[in-house]
């Protein structure tokens, strides 16, 4: 539990919980198991965003990949 706590402290990823990430932290936390249970979903949360992000980027390589090596011209779209 301890180790869970350091990461919901941890905001910036740093390893490290300076003096005021720590009382913004514990502040953010007060309130019981309600903003205990917020702030570890809000770090699982940004944690799945990343892998996604990772994933997301995977796929549009391979796929440039593949239309380069079908010689099939791509077509630009717009990110919305």
């Amino acid at each position: 539990e301890a180790r869970g706590l350091y990461k919901l402290l941890d905001v910036d990823e740093s390893d490290e919980v300076p003096i005021q990430e720590f009382v913004t932290g514990c502040f953010r936390l007060k309130g019981g198991a309600k903003g205990l249970d917020l702030a570890s979903l809000m770090h699982e949360n940004k944690k799945m965003m990343r892998v996604l992000m990772k994933f997301m980027s995977y796929s549009q390589e391979q796929f440039e990949a593949l239309t380069t090596k079908l010689g099939i011209e791509r077509v630009k779209t717009s990110h919305v």
